[in-house]
């Protein structure tokens, strides 16, 4: 639900300001971990997917390491994604090219897929 103010959002629920949007109310992380999320955001008293990037070590995902937005991502540059097979970032996640140079030779980027075909 969009909301510009806290009066817009239901009951248990409380206006994310910075996104319009609303969140689950919290005084700590512990009320938060139900609805999906992993901490409280204690200043405007709403649950988050993180806060700090080591927030996101704590999420089921194993490949978001990133805290972009307060949500965890996968990347934020292309340097996220180094030492990996998928070196290149892209909407923040690791993809394997965006371009035909970000392929070995007598390859190819399928810009639809993010992979590397051969020729």
């Amino acid at each position: 639900m969009e909301c510009a103010g806290s009066e817009h959002c239901d009951q248990g629920f409380r206006c994310d300001t910075a996104i319009g949007r609303c969140a689950q109310k919290c005084v700590g992380s512990e009320d938060c971990r139900s609805f999906g999320s992993l901490v409280c955001d204690l200043p405007q008293g709403i649950c988050v997917g993180c806060l700090e990037h080591i927030d996101c070590a704590n999420d089921a995902n194993p490949d978001s390491r990133r805290c972009v937005l307060r949500h965890c991502v996968e990347c934020e540059k292309s340097e996220d994604c180094a030492g990996t097979a998928r070196p290149v970032c892209v909407g923040f996640h690791c993809t394997e090219c965006v371009f035909d140079n970000d392929c070995g030779p007598g390859s190819h980027c399928e810009l639809g897929r993010g992979r590397c075909e051969p020729n």
